[in-house]
């Protein structure tokens, strides 16, 4: 005689069947979100390198650039006046947002792109991914980054955040003589954070040598970040420097970013101990959240060599969002 299931067999089979597909649902949807995830930056890293071999190959005799939200590669002056004939789209996965820079333009021939900085991806449960595009407009992915990295855009040494972030500044170091073996010259560091409508002292406006930390709470998101420097030795010298003034005196370089190209950079034996920790293989290693600003005081003449300061900049989400601290690294700073 054959024995059946009982009533509590068959619930208790059916039991295990629910939990295993409530377990399994949530497994599925997390691994379909994050192959969208990889997909997206696989797409927009294909999209911008599409872009910049059109412009430098000159197809359709004009420049050409990337629409990263719609995942469009266009070609006219910007993405509301292009020439939509051209348009080749693949329209990123859904629920995919797009932070940082939204659209980049490169120029014919060369393929600088403009802007440089950051690209930031994000899946609907908040996992990022982040691609840099360098000066030269070689865009490069990193693993996922930081959940407290704040999104932000660099273009021609100006930092634009894209949300509301903490601003901290570094100095990890800090030595310039007036001429060779000279006496010091005093270091003086300003910040503005509306695009130099106005400016707020670093430190105190005291002479900085290494160590100093200050941080800026909940700046506002689409601000304008302006790094400025003084050297000052009485009334011999005076010199005065700002982030995105055109003069070239104050690098802004992100992580796995060429360094300076100085003679000083190309023999590195002869950097400081502050800049070794920050410069390595001639490329920037920082985190992603980062910037490092060299600065040269002196006029550019061909013997600089960006170690009158680094000054290490970090921004991240608000510290007073309880969930991240501004700041927060010390020594640690740099990638491996």
């Amino acid at each position: 005689m054959k024995k059946g299931f009982t009533a509590i067999e068959t619930l208790l089979t059916l039991g295990i069947i629910a939990i295993t597909a409530g377990m399994s649902v949530p497994m599925y949807q997390n691994y379909q979100i994050r192959s969208d995830l990889d997909l997206a930056v696989a797409q927009t890293l294909h999209n911008l390198a599409s872009a910049q071999l059109k412009s430098q190959s000159g197809e359709e005799d004009g420049q050409w650039g990337v629409s990263i939200e719609d995942g469009t590669v266009f070609t006219g002056e910007n993405y509301v006046t292009r020439d939509d004939d051209f348009d080749d789209t693949i329209a990123l996965p859904i629920g995919i947002s797009v932070f940082g820079i939204t659209e980049v333009m490169y120029s014919r021939i060369d393929g600088i792109p403009s802007p440089a900085g950051e690209v930031i991806i994000e899946a609907e449960n908040g996992e990022r991914r982040i691609i840099t595009i360098s000066e030269d407009g070689i865009a490069d992915n990193t693993d996922p980054i930081d959940p407290c990295a704040a999104a932000f855009t660099m273009n021609n040494g100006r930092i634009t955040v894209a949300e509301k972030s903490d601003v901290s500044f570094k100095v990890l170091g800090s030595h310039v003589t007036y001429g060779n073996n000279g006496p010091e010259i005093q270091m003086h560091l300003s910040v503005s954070i509306d695009g130099g409508t106005t400016w707020e002292p670093l430190f105190g406006f005291k002479d900085v040598d290494g160590g100093e930390q200050y941080t800026i709470e909940n700046v506002a998101a689409n601000s304008t970040i302006l790094l400025r420097a003084e050297g000052r030795r009485g009334w011999l010298f005076k010199k005065v420097t700002t982030s995105g003034d055109g003069s070239g005196r104050i690098k802004m370089l992100q992580n796995k970013h060429a360094d300076p190209d100085t003679t000083i950079f190309r023999t590195p034996v002869k950097l400081k101990t502050f800049m070794k920790k920050v410069i390595k293989s001639r490329k920037v290693s920082i985190k992603s959240k980062q910037i490092l600003s060299l600065i040269e005081i002196q006029d550019i003449d061909g013997s600089e060599d960006y170690q009158d300061a680094a000054i290490l900049i970090t921004l991240e989400k608000p510290a007073s969002q309880g969930i991240c601290g501004a700041s927060s690294d010390d020594d640690d700073e740099m990638e491996s």
